[in-house]
């Protein structure tokens, strides 16, 4: 890999990092789902700078061409973040429900008592009458 080409990918990886640090400081992403990304980032910049580490691999699975294993292990990281994703839409999802249910209890149980005033008003009304 040409040395300009593997600075402009490292400057560009770099600046990634840096952007994911500003969305969590802005607390526009949680640190503990930005964590494959800083993950996915770090090893990007293991195989710039050692690129005999991405040819070993596609050696070793027996790929012909060191781009096709670049493809192929992208491919796994986006697989790894789709996962992560819907577990944590999975997850999102089970508390909303769980809200959505305690909510309906609550109003339920808060009609009730609305209902018992009203009905303990008019008796002890119509008992003061009599």
């Amino acid at each position: 890999m040409d040395n300009i080409l593997q600075f402009f990918i490292i400057v560009g990886i770099l600046i990634y990092i840096i952007f994911l640090v500003y969305m969590i400081k802005q607390e526009h992403l949680h640190l503990k789902y930005t964590l494959i990304w800083f993950c996915i980032a770090f090893l990007m910049i293991i195989v710039t700078i050692f690129p005999s580490i991405l040819r070993f691999i596609s050696h070793f699975m027996g790929i012909k061409s060191d781009v096709n294993a670049l493809y192929l292990l992208f491919f796994f990281f986006i697989l790894l973040v789709l996962m992560q994703i819907t577990a944590i839409i999975s997850r999102i999802s089970n508390r909303q429900k769980n809200l959505i249910q305690a909510h309906s209890l609550l109003e339920y149980k808060v009609n009730c008592c609305k209902i018992e005033e009203n009905c303990g008003q008019k008796y002890s009304t119509d008992d003061e009458d009599n």
